[in-house]
């Protein structure tokens, strides 16, 4: 059976960044932020840093009123739409047989958001997110580090970033580009083949 390791935002949950809705609801521009997503964020995608901590100082300098856990209840639920389409493919795979995991690269404050919050928990077989593992896709240790928790040399990436495909590739793993829900019958294929494969007792890989 295919252990299917799907992304979170661009894959499960699509549609803008929280910014876009921040300037709409509130004209804050994201040029307020600075380099934040491109420097400090990063040492919390891979939990080296806390989110909140590293928030503060950005409150008055983008002009946010209110506390750091509003800041973060706002983020977290401007990105919590859940793809109706890539949920179902889920739990078709899951019915069939097939492991399912979410592998996102998510600091641990929104990574338990969308398991409890957005309960995607009870949807995948485990969640693996970067700031609880401390590697960040695409690095090598992210995949290493996915493989040895699902003990199964026999992965999918489904990952909207061609680096991560890319990756995971160089990985050993399979993977597949992902760009919008239409290739989710590619994923279905994926499974179908396994089933086949495992009928006439043909390897998968």
């Amino acid at each position: 059976m295919i252990a299917y390791v799907f992304d979170l935002d661009g894959v499960l949950c699509r549609g803008p960044h929280f910014g876009v809705a921040l300037e709409r609801e509130y004209g804050i521009a994201p040029a307020l932020w600075g380099d934040f997503f491109k420097g400090e964020f990063l040492d919390c995608i891979v939990g080296r840093r806390d989110l909140k901590t590293v928030l503060l100082p950005y409150l008055p300098r983008i002009g946010w009123s209110g506390s750091v856990d509003e800041l973060l209840a706002f983020w977290f639920s401007r990105e919590s739409a859940v793809c109706s389409e890539a949920l179902i493919c889920v739990r078709e795979l899951r019915a069939q047989g097939h492991r399912c995991y979410l592998g996102t690269n998510q600091e641990p404050h929104r990574a338990r958001y969308v398991a409890e919050e957005m309960s995607l928990a009870r949807e995948f077989d485990a969640i693996f997110a970067s700031g609880f593992l401390g590697h960040a896709k695409p690095s090598p240790d992210f995949y290493t580090a996915v493989e040895r928790r699902a003990g199964s040399n026999n992965l999918l990436l489904v990952d909207d970033s061609l680096r991560n495909v890319a990756a995971a590739e160089r990985a050993g793993w399979r993977a597949l580009h992902y760009r919008s829900p239409a290739d989710l019958q590619r994923v279905r294929r994926t499974a179908s083949h396994a089933s086949a494969a495992r009928r006439t007792g043909t390897p998968t890989l």
